[in-house]
């Protein structure tokens, strides 16, 4: 059945896809066994103060201005090319690169950090402010060196390897999750930060382990080092990847700005509830993902060898695919209370308009993702940077008064809103894209 379902792409899309959604199946359990657990040891209000945290997180994410995406752009290009040269120098440019950036966020994790306000930013109870100044602190520290040890993600996507950066992620999931079990098994009573740092540093130590691994055998010859720093290179890398980040920092405001705007509007309780529906409804949207993700470097070597007609016939089979990912959604809310009740012992309710609304933006979403990947390929993003501008323009404002009337849900109509842009832009320039029309801010 597998093999019949995969027959559809080509041999290595389909092996990357089956290992991809193995990893992430075991990420996606780990993920939501995670919950219960959580909730048992911080309860809801604490852990709805660390879902509001984890949006910092996110935030920091993109703050590599997109340094991590032009590398695995221009990186995928000269593999294309069999220049070998050139890939080892956009390696060491993008490593030591990236080192500026790390020592900056240090900087600043250390001198500003621990002088703000976070129980007033986050809309937290005041006594919570010592652990909670703890818990930012050593997150944002931890995070910023995951910087450097995190480009190696996007090595393995270039390399056409994207198994490889979803086994760092899974196995940084499931280090972190098996250290918080076995603490509480063995009686330890761990506090709002410390768990904090267990999350954030398994997946450091990973990345650690992944780098040594890679650059020590079959692809040795990428591995950065100081006399192929090519300051030439600087400013492609970080053009392209400019405009990844800006398309992310517009998406990160569009999208990850949700749980500070239900913080404010309904509380941390709300922030929980909203983010479990998300988490539950969101196996479907990563699944889906995963079956996207292979064709994004793939792309960027298709685009570059005019094969159009690829790009073409992959869409409308990822297009049939996302028809039957329908079903499975509805069958998700149909099996919702029950799930809930397994999942979480009752200590949450399934709200069924809420997961109903959250089912209409993931479908939205998913069909965006079917054009995202091979958009993003290309590295024609202008039209991109303008649709994820304006809707964080309409986005935030529109959430927050929705919010204020109608609770979460309103929240997430607003997000339903600003999708429903993102199914009919990216086909015009797809269309555009394969045919050799685009012109203007279209071929961009």
């Amino acid at each position: 059945m597998i093999d019949r379902f995969f027959e559809r792409f080509r041999g290595k899309h389909s092996r990357s896809v089956a290992y991809l959604l193995v990893l992430n199946g075991v990420g996606i359990i780990v993920n939501l066994l995670l919950v219960p657990l959580l909730i048992e040891v911080l309860d809801s209000e604490r852990y709805g103060v660390w879902l509001t945290v984890t949006t910092l997180i996110l935030w920091m994410n993109f703050l590599d201005v997109g340094l991590g995406h032009g590398l695995r752009n221009k990186l995928a290009e000269s593999l294309a090319a069999g220049n070998k040269e050139m890939a080892v120098s956009l390696t060491s440019t993008a490593y030591f690169s990236i080192l500026v950036l790390v020592f900056i966020f240090c900087i600043v994790a250390i001198t500003i950090v621990p002088h703000i306000s976070w129980t007033a930013f986050l809309n937290a109870p005041s006594r919570l402010e010592e652990e909670l100044n703890k818990l930012v602190f050593f997150v944002i520290l931890i995070f910023s060196i995951q910087f450097f040890f995190k480009l190696i993600t996007s090595v393995f996507q270039a390399i056409q390897k994207p198994e490889g950066a979803s086994l760092i992620n899974t196995l940084g999931l499931v280090l972190g999750f098996l250290t918080i079990w076995f603490s509480i098994k063995i009686n330890l009573d761990l506090e709002l930060w410390e768990l904090g740092i267990i999350i954030t540093i398994s997946p450091l130590i990973v990345m650690i382990a992944a780098n040594i691994a890679v650059f020590r055998n079959k692809y040795s010859f990428l591995r950065p080092r100081l006399k192929f720093f090519n300051k030439d290179l600087v400013k492609p890398l970080f053009s392209l990847g400019g405009s990844f980040f800006v398309v992310q920092i517009t998406a990160l405001l569009l999208f990850q700005s949700n749980n500070l705007i239900i913080a404010h509007t309904v509380g941390p309780s709300g922030v929980t509830e909203f983010n479990i529906a998300f988490k539950y409804l969101g196996v479907v949207s990563t699944v889906f993902y995963l079956i996207n993700m292979p064709f994004w470097s793939a792309s960027t070597e298709a685009f570059a060898k005019k094969n159009h007609k690829w790009v073409m016939e992959t869409i409308k089979k990822l297009n049939r695919i996302w028809a039957g990912f329908v079903f499975v959604i509805i069958l998700l809310i149909v099996l919702g209370p029950t799930v809930y009740s397994i999942w979480l012992g009752g200590k949450i309710e399934f709200n069924i308009i809420l997961a109903s609304l959250l089912s209409v933006y993931y479908l939205l979403y998913m069909q965006w993702s079917v054009y995202g990947s091979f958009i993003n390929g290309s590295g024609k993003l202008r039209v991109q940077m303008i649709a994820t501008l304006l809707a964080a323009i309409i986005h935030i404002p529109l959430a927050y008064f929705l919010g204020k009337s109608y609770g979460i849900n309103g929240v997430v109509i607003s997000m339903i809103f600003v999708a429903t842009a993102n199914v009919i832009w990216p086909r015009i320039q797809i269309r555009k894209l394969i045919t050799e029309s685009a012109l203007g801010i279209w071929n961009k």
